[in-house]
C-alpha cells in the first residue's frame, strides 16, 4: 500500500493510530449487534403473540365451561345447543297456537 500512497505513508498511519488515545467501545455495545438482536426478537414476536392469545382463548374456555377438560366443553356445547333448538320449537308452537287457536287453517267450524 505504500507504493500508492507515497514512501511514508506507513509510518505517517501508524503515527495517528498510537496518539489516538480514546476508549474504544466493546463488541457488545456496537450498533450491528442490536439490529442482529432484534431481528432474532422480532422472529419470536408472532409466536409469542400466538401462544399469548391461545393461552387467552383456553382460559376463557375454561372459565365459560367451567372444567379445564375439552371433553367437558364439547359436551357443554352440545347440550347448550339442543336446549336453544327445543325453546326454539317452544316458541313455534305457541306461536301456532296463537294464531290457530281452533286447529289448522281451515279446520275450524
Amino acid at each position: 500500500m505504500s507504493d500508492q500512497l507515497g514512501p511514508h505513508f506507513d509510518d505517517r498511519l501508524r503515527a495517528e493510530l498510537d496518539r489516538f488515545e480514546g476508549t474504544t467501545p466493546l463488541p457488545e455495545s456496537a450498533r450491528f449487534s442490536r439490529v442482529q438482536a432484534r431481528r432474532r426478537l422480532g422472529l419470536l414476536k408472532p409466536a409469542l403473540a400466538l401462544a399469548g392469545a391461545l393461552g387467552i382463548l383456553l382460559i376463557a374456555a375454561s372459565a365459560l365451561a367451567g372444567s379445564p377438560n375439552p371433553g367437558i366443553w364439547t359436551q357443554r356445547a352440545v347440550n347448550s345447543i339442543e336446549s336453544v333448538t327445543q325453546a326454539a320449537r317452544g316458541l313455534t308452537s305457541r306461536a301456532g297456537a296463537a294464531l290457530y287457536p281452533h286447529g289448522a287453517a281451515g279446520n275450524g267450524p
